[in-house]
């Protein structure tokens, strides 16, 4: 009977394992994902303030001709 709880107890703890690298690879993966998103996103920003500059610029410009 020990030697039956003994590997029912291993397998259970080897099943745990697999469970907490199978989630630390997720995270890892997640975590890889954000960093593209964020620089995504700052590239997005940095568009949103070429555009207003140029849109300033543009709005000066016509005022120019007027």
């Amino acid at each position: 009977m020990l030697t039956m709880e003994r590997e029912q107890y291993q397998n259970q703890i080897k099943d745990l394992l697999q469970a907490a690298e199978a989630l630390l690879k997720s995270n890892k993966a997640m975590s890889e994902r954000v960093a593209q998103l964020e620089k995504i996103v700052d590239g997005c920003e940095d568009l949103k303030a070429k555009n207003a500059k140029l849109e300033r610029e543009l709005a000066i410009h016509k005022r120019g001709q007027s």
